[in-house]
């Protein structure tokens, strides 16, 4: 009888077990569960001379603020807004292209910032 009662325990306690991890895992898969987090990536990374950017926003706080440098000036800075859980894509590429080997696009989220580096080909 208590052999019984032991088999009988350890499944319940398996099932419940296996539940709970279950649930947990969905809900770490969840990206906009409770998360807090963002990135920036280029639209076209094999395209030298394009640098367009998409925004993956999963914060609270909507407000960003790019900067496009040319070696170490700033040469546009603009704010915008990216709405929680959704991808904003910025056409930022210049009409005219900077006289410099190297454009960096840097995204300033409160304290925070990432950068992307395009080094321009020179003929």
């Amino acid at each position: 009888m208590s052999n019984r009662l032991l088999l009988i325990l350890f499944f319940v306690l398996f099932i419940t077990s296996s539940a709970f991890l279950f649930e947990r895992s969905l809900n770490e898969l969840d990206q906009e569960a409770n998360k807090n987090w963002w990135t920036i990536s280029f639209i076209r990374p094999d395209r030298v001379k394009n640098i367009d950017i998409v925004v993956s926003n999963y914060t609270e706080d909507t407000h960003f603020k790019y900067q496009i440098l040319a070696g170490d000036t700033v040469i546009e800075e603009q704010g915008f807004e990216a709405p929680l859980g959704e991808n904003r894509i910025l056409l930022i590429t210049p009409e005219k292209t900077p006289e410099v080997e190297r454009v960096t696009v840097r995204v300033i989220h409160k304290d925070q910032q990432q950068e992307l580096f395009r080094n321009y080909k020179l003929k």
